[in-house]
Formats: structure tokens, C-alpha cells, sequence
């Protein structure tokens, strides 16, 4: 009997700090997310820099050549389509205003992240967050969380110049 107490004790502590973990490990998944979706949506760009920036516009992209030329970041790609990693999508095509820029457009960007993604893309000439009109880096972090109002169901367009 004297045991049990302390035993019970024990496992008291042991649930309180699993479930303080499981808090800690959304937080970084959250981050991770965010960086990795950042890191991305860089390389993509530059990878589309690198083979238009020859033909001078983005007039002929579209996801599918981007994805059989090699130029989608490795575990984007899935069949013809570029995924976000949230469960949404990228499409890639030439700006409608101007065929020497690209534009980047993001489904389904959760919340959480939202803000984080939108700023954290330095090399984008203007962003969009939820056709919230061109906003140019960097991004005041306060108009971002204003703007990221959609639970799981954000739509984020970069427009990235010829040249990056």
C-alpha cells in the first residue's frame, strides 16, 4: 500500500508530460511545415526562373511540364498534379498581366501556417492571400494573420519576376 501512492504519483507525472509533449511536437510539425512549404515554393520558382528565364515569359508553363522537366522539388510531384503537402495544391502559370512573371497559387494552407508561408517567400515580387490584393515582402505579420482567416482552406499566390 505504501507504494501505490507514489506509484500513482508517478504515472500522474508521466501523463502530464505526454500530453505537454503532443502540444510541443503540433508547434514543431506546425513550424516544419511552414519552412518546408517556404523552402518550396523558393525552389520552385528558381527552378522556373532557371528554364523560362532563356525563353524570356512563363507564357508556356503549366504544372505538368514543370513536374516532366524535373523543375517541381522532390514529394511535390503526384501524377500531373504539384501537391502542397497539406492536401491542397500548386499551379503554376504566367501571370494573366503579364506573361514575365510567374504565378505560384497555394490551396488548403492551413491557419497555423498561413502567416508564416505568406511572409517567409523573400524572392516573391507581391502575395495574395485569399485575393487579398498584392501585398509586396516584406509583410507587415499583423495584415498576413488578418488576411488568413480560412481554417484549412487558404489560397496564397506568389508572383515572382523572370529573374530571380
Amino acid at each position: 500500500m505504501q507504494y501505490i501512492i507514489p506509484l500513482l504519483f508517478a504515472i500522474g507525472i508521466a501523463l502530464i508530460q505526454l500530453v505537454g509533449t503532443n502540444g510541443d511536437a503540433r508547434t514543431a510539425s506546425t513550424q516544419n511545415s511552414a519552412s518546408l512549404a517556404i523552402s518550396n515554393a523558393s525552389a520552385l520558382a528558381q527552378n522556373l526562373q532557371n528554364a523560362y528565364g532563356v525563353v524570356g515569359n512563363f507564357s508556356t508553363v503549366t504544372d505538368s511540364l514543370a513536374i516532366s522537366n524535373g523543375q517541381v522539388p522532390t514529394g511535390m510531384a503526384n501524377g500531373d498534379t504539384i501537391s502542397d503537402g497539406w492536401g491542397g495544391s500548386v499551379t503554376v502559370q504566367p501571370d494573366p498581366n503579364n506573361s514575365a512573371e510567374l504565378d505560384e497559387v497555394w490551396t488548403s494552407v492551413p491557419q497555423a501556417d498561413c502567416a508564416q508561408f505568406a511572409g517567409g517567400v523573400a524572392t516573391a515580387l507581391s502575395v495574395s492571400i485569399n485575393g487579398s490584393g498584392a501585398l509586396t515582402q516584406p509583410i507587415d505579420p499583423s495584415v498576413s494573420a488578418t488576411n488568413c482567416t480560412a481554417d484549412n482552406n487558404n489560397t496564397i499566390t506568389f508572383v515572382f519576376p523572370l529573374q530571380g
